[in-house]
């Protein structure tokens, strides 16, 4: 097993900013939650708020206050996580921001902001948001309704191994 990763978190929990460099040895995400969640309840038992940490962090935060993993199920927290990841260009950030509109999690549920994240992240290659996209264009959820664009969509996903876009796009071809 060797290094597959390295980050840095920054926490300004004091008048000096506390800096640490994880490295991560294993390819398990639990051990990186773990870490940041390490970090995330120090400075929230100190009674400091959290100023800054890396995009990493702030995904895995978001994805922490989500599930309810170490810290109680919050989704207007996970919410704000995602958002400040997603808004730095991290893909599964904007998939799951993408999610928390389309469901109405933590957010007033929103068609048309849920299909935009979803893009943003299908644009970057992740798969799962490329098969969402299709669904919203299938639906006609947030984006005009245009079979064209589901199964462009679906391709790309499928092109990628992505279970359910093969099925969809297999569902879509048998209509013709």
């Amino acid at each position: 097993m060797g290094l597959i990763g390295s980050a840095v978190v920054v926490f300004f929990i004091s008048p000096q900013p506390l800096k640490v460099k994880l490295n991560i040895i294993s390819a398990e995400i639990n051990i990186k939650q773990r870490i940041v969640l390490v970090l995330y309840n120090m400075a929230y038992f100190s009674n400091y708020s959290i100023i800054y940490c890396n995009v990493d962090a702030q995904y895995y935060l978001g994805v922490m206050s989500d599930n309810g993993r170490g810290v109680p199920q919050d989704y207007k927290q996970a919410v704000a996580w995602y958002r400040k990841a997603a808004e730095q260009g991290h893909a599964k950030a904007q998939h799951n921001l993408g999610i928390m509109y389309k469901y109405g999690q933590g957010v007033p549920q929103n068609y048309k902001k849920a299909a935009a994240w979803y893009r943003k992240a299908a644009e970057q290659g992740h798969r799962v948001a490329q098969n969402n996209l299709g669904v919203m264009y299938k639906n006609g959820q947030g984006v005009p309704q245009n079979y064209k664009q589901a199964t462009t969509w679906y391709r790309k996903a499928a092109k990628q191994g992505y279970m359910i876009a093969q099925n969809n796009l297999g569902f879509e071809y048998s209509k013709y």
